[in-house]
C-alpha cells in the first residue's frame, strides 16, 4: 500500500518529504516522525498545507521551538514502523525514493531511513483523502489532514 502512496504523490509531497528526511537527518535521527514532517509543511513546498497552517500562526520558527522545547537532545518522538521490517539493520524501514540533502549539499546517502508508524499512518489517510476528493494524485494537504486525523501524532 505504501507503494501506491509514493506511486500517487505529487512534486510538492515528494519535496515536502524530503524537507522532513533533511529535518530528520539534521537532528541525527534514524527515522521519520510526523513533527518533521510538520516542519516541512510549513515551507514554501506545503502550499495550501502551508497557507491553512500559516491562518492559524504556525510558521516554521513556532514549530521549531516547539518542538526544541519538547524533544531537545531526545531521540525520535514515536514508535518506528514494523510492518516492514530491513534485516539487514535491525531496525523497521522504509527507503525513501528521495536523496538525502545535509548542511546545504546534496549527497546520496546508503543509509536507509525509516518512517514512525504514526507517519505510515498518516500517509495512508493522505492517500484515502485524495481519493475521497476524487483526485489521482496526493498533495501535502492531505498529508496535514491524515497527521491530523491521528490524535496520537506529536505533531498534533
Amino acid at each position: 500500500m505504501l507503494d501506491s502512496v509514493f506511486e500517487r504523490s505529487s512534486d510538492s509531497l515528494l519535496q515536502v518529504l524530503q524537507l522532513a528526511l533533511d529535518e530528520c537527518i539534521n537532528l541525527d535521527h534514524s527515522y521519520i516522525c510526523t513533527d518533521h514532517i510538520l516542519v516541512a509543511l510549513v515551507s514554501d513546498f506545503g502550499g495550501v498545507a502551508a497557507e491553512a497552517l500559516g491562518s492559524m500562526k504556525i510558521d516554521e520558527e513556532a514549530v521549531r521551538k516547539e518542538y526544541d522545547d519538547k524533544f531537545k537532545n531526545k531521540m525520535e518522538s514515536e514508535l518506528p514502523f514494523s510492518g516492514r521490517p530491513d534485516l539487514s539493520s535491525g531496525m523497521p524501514s522504509v527507503t525513501l525514493p528521495v536523496v538525502a540533502q545535509s548542511a546545504g549539499t546534496m549527497a546520496e546517502t546508503r543509509k536507509a531511513y525509516g518512517m514512525s508508524d504514526l507517519t505510515v499512518q498518516s500517509l495512508h489517510r493522505a492517500y484515502e483523502y485524495a481519493l475521497f476528493f476524487g483526485l489521482s494524485y496526493i498533495n501535502p494537504e492531505h498529508l496535514l489532514l491524515g497527521i491530523l486525523d491521528l490524535k496520537e501524532c506529536t505533531a498534533v
